[in-house]
């Protein structure tokens, strides 16, 4: 945040914001804190929106953004909003599926991807993934 203060809105500050959100927004998943995860993960997925509108549709910004939205499906899921989580896991797998299908020999595109689809599959059976 000082960094941002410092340098402005600048894409490298907003990135760097962003991913330490994601960040912190992990730890608070995993000690249970559901409610400060969402609210950290939000603001990441504000960030790559930002981001997005400011650079375009570059492979990086796209992935960021994909896993952004994945991240706060996940949280929503886990809160029982499973509407909302369907929601950000449908955009995060369109943007993953364009990324996988315009760059076939890039690895993690696939595997984000899959990633997403297995959350989607997961909410669609009711399922909870970690």
């Amino acid at each position: 945040r000082q960094l941002r203060e410092a340098l402005g809105d600048s894409p490298q500050a907003l990135r760097d914001l962003s991913v330490s959100l994601d960040n912190i927004g992990d730890v608070d998943k995993a000690l249970g804190r559901l409610e400060q995860a969402r609210a950290a993960y939000a603001e990441s997925l504000g960030l790559s929106r930002q981001l997005r509108g400011a650079l375009g549709d570059s492979p990086q910004v796209r992935r960021d953004l994909s896993i952004s939205l994945a991240n706060v499906g996940d949280v929503e899921q886990a809160l029982g909003l499973s509407r909302q989580a369907e929601v950000c896991f449908k955009e995060s797998m369109e943007l993953a599926a364009k990324l996988a299908e315009a760059f076939p020999n890039v690895p993690q595109y696939a595997n984000d991807l899959a990633w997403v689809s297995a959350r989607l599959k997961a909410l669609d059976s009711g399922d909870q993934l970690d």
